[in-house]
């Protein structure tokens, strides 16, 4: 693909070709780390309500998948080319083909499946709890993002808790 206004474009073609007749909105948000990544749509209809694929109105893996490749191919062109790349993104089309892309860059440490956008840390205790982040990963980065502890005492916490997970799963 060409430069990141084909990209846009593919990439709003794919959202456009998913939305359901009730979308007044769909959204597309995501995140990508060397290793993994995160993405997938939603709409929100016109009384501001959100809409999600089901088991009767299938996701369309295939866009889904093709949108993933190409914010990673986006993020190999220029301006997104730098010492700290885009991590996290949010995308809209409107039902009269409005498009738009916010980008956060948001350290590896600070993320977590279906948090998209915002630090883990920067979430209230609450938020997290919704958002099924267990409350002492939570906590850790909190407590990094604060600046109370270093990278070096976040990564030491984290191997404490994964540890006690490994040997609380072994036990059972």
């Amino acid at each position: 693909m060409g430069d990141a206004k084909e990209i846009y474009s593919e990439i709003g073609r794919l959202l456009s070709s998913m939305a359901p007749p009730e979308a007044a909105v769909m959204v597309f948000m995501g995140f990508q780390y060397v290793g993994h990544d995160q993405g997938g749509p939603h709409w929100i209809r016109e009384d501001g309500s959100i809409g999600r694929f089901t088991r009767e109105l299938r996701m369309p893996l295939n866009d889904v998948d093709g949108i993933k490749e190409l914010m990673w191919e986006l993020g190999t062109k220029e301006p997104f080319v730098s010492d700290e790349p885009f991590t996290h993104y949010k995308i809209e089309l409107t039902h009269d083909m409005k498009f738009s892309i916010d980008f956060a860059h948001i350290p590896e440490e600070q993320s977590w499946p279906n948090v998209f956008m915002k630090p883990v840390g920067s979430l209230t205790e609450d938020e997290a709890k919704a958002l099924f982040v267990p409350h002492d990963h939570w906590l850790i980065r909190k407590r990094l993002l604060e600046g109370e502890i270093g990278k070096d005492e976040f990564d030491a916490e984290i191997t404490r808790l994964e540890g006690a997970f490994d040997t609380r799963r072994a036990a059972q």
